[in-house]
């Protein structure tokens, strides 16, 4: 198993998705909530960074649909539960928002079925 290099932020709580051959990890918590979006290439055995979330935060989730990557809920303070939708598109290489979710969630998890996002 390949690890991330010593130089990637060190993170626990955060989330990942697959995307056009390559693995997005994205926010988590390091002593603070973190917005970093780190890109490993498996065909260049290589990571780079991507612009960070506009709301870093952990405990959150993703889901690809159309292209693109949803970064979903989480916490950005303790007891401090988010109902954000982030949405990633690597083909501008930014962030945009979504709608919110109705009820703010925290340590959840997302999955497409039909054309929609189900966070759970």
């Amino acid at each position: 198993m390949d690890r991330r290099p010593a130089d990637a932020h060190c993170a626990c709580s955060h989330t990942s998705s697959v995307l056009n051959g390559k693995i997005y990890a994205i926010g988590g918590w390091n002593n603070t909530a973190l917005g970093t979006l780190e890109i490993f290439d498996p065909a260049t055995n290589s990571w780079s960074t991507g612009p960070s979330m506009p709301s870093p935060r952990w405990d959150l989730t993703s889901s690809v649909l159309n292209g693109r990557i949803f970064a979903i809920g989480g916490c950005d303070a303790p007891d401090s539960v988010l109902g954000i939708v982030e949405i990633f598109d690597p083909a501008t290489n930014s962030w945009s928002t979504g709608p919110s979710m109705p009820t703010a969630l925290a340590a959840l998890t997302s999955s497409v079925f039909n054309g929609k996002i189900y966070a759970i």
